[in-house]
């Protein structure tokens, strides 16, 4: 039987870290396979719904949550022993469907409401017990598994049809370790991870590399975050915040009553890892295990979910304020899914790598049964940013956002500022009132004449007056420092998009367009360019419906970025 909750986080900054806020049942669903593997997460939330892979009678689908009910979405697979890891990039999710075997890469797109897929391709793990995705900002599809001694990885580039060899970053572990993949940002740069468990050297691993580098292990950093006799299980669950800093819940092999059983390892954005925090503590007759960590940014809260004890129990959480971590870790938390009956005990907790604004879904599994709570908002967000972000185009500024939904959303000021703390308002952008698909905004701000950085937030207003201020954008104007080949917008679009990109230097610069079997379509730049920060408009009358790709390439830069012609 697998549970399922939708959990929401009230709004108010005098939230309790200790509890969750009401639940409600979810209809019964009949699962063919349960909730594990420990680091996964089967869960995303796009377009205002949850969706999770689940397998049953006829196959593993794609599911869709409405109104309590599990709704039977596009058909992965005809096998019905699939464990999902999921990694959601905007309308795009990426599917791992893993089988010790041949498993497989699934590519879906949203679209009208639904997913449809839009590439697969196979890839071999023969005697491996979990495997785990993510993505870097260079679009490079990484997958992290312990085989043997080994922690290896291996990537992919779009359109992701063929794959590297594995390059070993530990070559020493035991057959019972464990490990996991997680793109991050933090003082250098944006950087894909791994982190493991080694309990032959009585240490947790972790290896990093920036993206873009050579993927080489000579070329990864490689970090301790514990070292300890006894400390390291193989349970590892990731959740990473905005600005870099990546929570790990963690299982030990600590075994003297007292010590730390249930942990949480944060990675700081500096590169310098805290000492471990415990959870909940070991005791007497007191053997939690499986935890996995979630990541309310709105909030400031970190949660760890784990079971009660370690063949299959109750579900159980305890919550934290990230600005001071404390779980009172002699508190036995709080029972979120208890099993009613010796029978139905349950295990292996799972959820979404994104971070969360109050609702969160977390599933768990006892036999085949789905069975779980839907949560509600106390407080409704009236606005649902996707994301806010600003580029250059010689002295002018534009920025662009996207709502995936809006309630009595009145509309946005627009403030600028040159120090982050003294803001004017430079514009209004009316908004749409009320809304359950996703808007497309944007704003040119043509006031900057000297170089700088500039900072950019949205005053979202809401009908009766209620306000919400966005994350603040940093623009710099002048010549660029780095190399840089932004998101197309809008993405999707019909037939044109503007696409935007930055060279700190005079070079030969090339920019092409590729379908997603690699032929070029188009060529929209191959000339000698000065510094400076440019935009280029791709039209796609002449071409159909499809997932394109764009590339940048000069002689010491390149990059590949993906986008969506819907007609």
């Amino acid at each position: 039987m697998i549970c399922l909750f939708i959990v929401d986080f009230f709004s108010s900054a005098n939230i309790s870290a200790q509890s969750f806020v009401s639940t409600s049942a979810i209809t019964d669903y009949e699962a063919s396979k349960n909730t594990a593997s420990k680091p996964q997460s089967k869960v995303w939330k796009h377009d205002g719904f949850w969706w999770a892979v689940i397998p049953d009678s006829t196959g593993t689908h794609i599911f869709k949550l409405v109104d309590n009910n599990w709704v039977k979405g596009h058909k992965l697979s005809s096998i019905k022993k699939f464990q999902a890891d999921t990694k959601n990039v905007g309308d795009t999710t990426y599917i791992l469907l893993f089988i010790d075997g041949t498993s497989k890469i699934v590519t879906v797109e949203y679209s009208a409401g639904t997913y449809s897929e839009i590439g697969r391709t196979d890839i071999e793990l023969q005697n491996v017990e979990t495997a785990t995705i993510d993505i870097d900002s260079e679009n490079r599809m990484w997958l992290a598994y312990q085989k043997s001694d080994d922690i290896r990885v291996q990537y992919s580039d779009p359109p992701y049809s063929s794959w590297s060899s594995s390059i070993d970053l530990e070559t020493s572990v035991d057959s019972d370790d464990i490990c996991a993949v997680v793109a991050f940002e933090d003082h250098e740069g944006k950087k894909i991870g791994v982190m493991w468990s080694d309990q032959d050297e009585n240490r947790f691993g972790f290896a990093y590399h920036l993206d873009g580098d050579n993927p080489a292990a000579s070329n990864w950093t490689m970090e301790i975050p514990i070292f300890d006799n006894n400390v390291p299980d193989d349970h590892i669950n990731f959740a990473v915040a905005s600005d870099g800093t990546i929570y790990a819940a963690v299982k030990t092999s600590y075994d003297i009553d007292g010590d730390p059983q249930i942990a949480l390892l944060i990675r700081r954005p500096s590169g310098t890892w805290d000492p471990l925090y415990s959870v909940r503590d070991r005791g007497p007759g007191n053997s939690p295990t499986r935890p996995i960590a979630l990541l309310d940014e709105t909030n400031g809260i970190v949660t760890v979910v784990y079971t009660s004890s370690q063949n299959g129990g109750d579900i159980i959480y305890k919550s934290s304020f990230t600005s001071s971590i404390d779980f009172s870790p002699g508190v036995e938390g709080t029972y979120l899914i208890t099993a009613t009956s010796d029978s139905t005990e349950l295990n292996n907790a799972t959820s979404t790598k994104q971070c969360f604004d109050s609702e969160v879904v977390i599933l768990a599994s006892a036999v085949h049964t789905w069975r779980g709570v839907t949560g509600s908002y106390n407080s409704p967000t009236p606005v649902e940013l996707a994301y806010f972000a600003g580029t250059i185009n010689g002295n002018n500024v534009e920025l662009r956002w996207r709502t995936e939904t809006e309630v009595n959303n009145y509309g946005f000021d627009i403030e600028r500022s040159t120090n982050s703390s003294d803001w004017i308002k430079i514009g209004f952008v009316e908004g749409h009132g009320n809304s359950n698909s996703p808007k497309q905004y944007s704003f040119i701000d043509s006031e900057n004449d000297l170089p700088g950085n500039y900072f950019f937030r949205l005053k979202q207003i809401d009908n009766d007056g209620t306000i919400k201020y966005s994350n603040i954008v940093t623009v710099e104007l002048g010549v660029p420092d780095n190399f840089n080949l932004s998101q197309n917008y809008p993405n999707p679009f019909n037939p044109e998009t503007r696409i935007d990109f930055s060279i700190p230097q005079e070079q030969m610069v090339k920019i092409t367009v590729y379908n997603t079997i690699g032929e070029q379509v188009a060529e929209l730049l191959n000339e000698l360019t000065d510094a400076g920060n440019y935009s280029i408009t791709f039209d796609g009358s002449n071409l159909g419906s499809d997932v394109y790709f764009y590339r940048i390439q000069t002689p010491t830069f390149t990059k590949t970025n993906k986008m969506i012609l819907l007609k």
